[in-house]
């Protein structure tokens, strides 16, 4: 139903001219950036995996190539710097987590339309047996038979219905962002008790670390000059969450990981679930970094903090849906309508 009426607004708008106008006034200002994130590039199975098909991946990038200067983020972040404005409107795009589809499927876009890209991965992942803690809740969601849960570690959700496609994917939202709040320990109880509740057993998990790349396909990817690789810390743990020793761990060592991997440097992070305070960007510049991507579904002015620009997340859709993404049609009618999301 949410979706019926995100399509049909995102169609009104496209067809009514409306996100062509809004698109002229969103990028009128030349002192601001429009910073991509994408996660996966494959056909979604279901709503519960946040990709972006191949196919309306490059009709996103044929219009970006079309509409902007497309630029690296290491120039943006220079052209910020010096207060430079460019004949077009400035975009970067970014990746999250590092998905072998990232390489097999996004990269031959990008070299498609000659477009930059920074790629930030969980280096902890790269050719890993052990699947991302996000990928293995979503798992559970989408695969047991069971009707409801009663979780002992998430107490204050209550019974967790799972009668159809939409509860569970609202619940499996709602768990996440639970688990997003408490310690790094906490987090291991609570999937041991989904393992345990939705009787989906670990073993069957080895596939989802397959969906990961693999640092010779890290190596590969950084040897293309499009390319950047970026850190998105070593378990993809909620920084905001953990002391600072282990989140200088977590900062620290995946950028040398990844430095010692591909011999190149690695100047910019990405929070992990968007998890970051004022701690957690202070040591990131100590960590040796030079900025750092949060996601705040908003357009990057000039004046942002360097170790929190803000990125537009990119979900599956057409250029109707791509429009009113980036133009923040859609971010605005969340705030007021939540049926929206």
């Amino acid at each position: 139903m949410k979706q019926t009426i995100k399509k049909g607004i995102t169609s009104f708008c496209y067809k009514s001219g409306l996100s062509r106008r809004a698109f002229g006034e969103r990028f009128a200002p030349r002192d601001q950036v429009l910073i991509l994130l994408y996660h996966q590039i494959k056909n979604p199975e279901n709503r519960f995996e946040v990709a972006v098909s191949q196919e309306n991946f490059d009709t996103h990038m044929r219009f970006v190539a079309e509409n902007f200067k497309v630029i690296s983020l290491k120039a943006a972040l220079e052209m910020m710097r010096r207060g430079e404005q460019s004949d077009q409107p400035a975009a970067v795009i970014t990746f999250d987590d590092g998905y072998r589809d990232n390489l097999t499927a996004g990269l031959p876009v990008l070299r498609k339309y000659g477009l930059p890209a920074t790629f930030f991965i969980a280096a902890g992942s790269m050719g890993n047996q052990e699947p991302m803690w996000t990928s293995r809740v979503e798992y559970y969601f989408k695969k047991t038979n069971a009707r409801s849960l009663r979780l002992e570690t998430l107490p204050g959700l209550g019974t967790i219905e799972l009668n159809d496609a939409a509860k569970r994917l609202y619940s499996c939202h709602a768990v996440k962002a639970e688990m997003k709040k408490v310690p790094d320990e906490g987090r291991i109880r609570i999937l041991e008790e989904l393992e345990q509740k939705t009787g989906l057993k670990s073993e069957a998990l080895r596939g989802l670390a397959s969906e990961m790349l693999s640092w010779d396909e890290v190596r590969e990817m950084a040897s293309d000059p499009l390319v950047e690789i970026g850190s998105h810390s070593v378990t993809h743990r909620m920084l905001a969450n953990l002391s600072e020793d282990e989140v200088r761990e977590e900062l620290a060592a995946s950028k040398a990981m990844i430095e010692k991997e591909t011999g190149r440097e690695v100047p910019h992070f990405s929070y992990p679930g968007n998890s970051y305070n004022d701690r957690v960007r202070r040591i990131a510049r100590e960590a040796g970094y030079e900025a750092a991507c949060a996601v705040d579904q908003e357009i990057c002015g000039y004046g942002a903090d360097r170790f929190a620009l803000k990125r537009v997340h990119i979900e599956n859709g057409k250029l109707d849906s791509f429009l009113a993404e980036i133009t923040l049609l859609l971010s605005k009618l969340r705030k007021w309508k939540d049926i929206i999301r």
